[in-house]
């Protein structure tokens, strides 16, 4: 397969599709991937939703998510302060915030897709900073879900056993309730008893 146009995963309000693909490292599967969002009220008053890409070549934001205003997390300065535009990217299992005008649109992005294989991801922690600033947004960039339940004790070496699921809302308020833009704290060792909190669902 040689063209993105070739594989189309869809997305809607119902969900989104599911790929799961095993490849070599030199190998790559082009596809194009629907990304639906709710998130809405931009420029003020918005409604955030958290994505990451893909795809690994996804080149510039603004040919496939266009309308869009998406934020890149900054740990230094705690805040988000960087606004994707004028060419910049968005880099697999890196988490952003977005939003738009409208509720209920869908965007096509284009690309290789992330390969299912392991992936190492560098956090960022500093014990003097307030919560806020201990906070390293990652996303799901593979096709299809991450089984929380699946994960160990070993894999969270040096950090707390447990995944923040922020939900589409305002500003994330810190309250650790599913209400809209707030979180909702995913123990690894008992996700497998909540069936709504047992993955991180794709490209989120």
């Amino acid at each position: 397969i040689s063209s993105a146009s070739t594989i189309h995963i869809q997305a809607d309000a119902n969900g989104a599709g599911t790929l799961i693909h095993s490849a070599s490292p030199d190998w790559e599967l082009p596809a194009t991937v629907a990304y639906y969002s709710i998130a809405s009220g931009a420029p003020q008053n918005c409604q955030w939703q958290w994505m990451t890409t893909p795809v690994i070549d996804m080149g510039a934001v603004e040919k496939h998510l266009a309308g869009a205003w998406v934020y890149l997390w900054d740990n230094e300065e705690h805040a988000w302060n960087k606004l994707l535009r004028n060419g910049d990217t968005m880099q697999p299992f890196t988490g952003y915030s977005f939003t738009q005008r409208t509720a209920g649109t869908t965007y096509w992005i284009q690309g290789t897709l992330a390969q299912a294989q392991d992936t190492t991801i560098e956090l960022h922690y500093n014990a003097s900073d307030t919560e806020m600033g201990q906070y390293n947004l990652i996303g799901n960039s593979w096709t299809a879900p991450i089984n929380i339940a699946g994960f160990t004790l070993d894999d969270f070496e040096n950090c707390d056993p447990v995944i923040y699921m922020f939900n589409t809302g305002l500003d994330p308020d810190g309250s650790g309730t599913v209400d809209g833009g707030q979180y909702v704290a995913v123990p690894v060792l008992t996700a497998s008893e909540d069936p709504a909190l047992q993955v991180i669902p794709a490209m989120q």
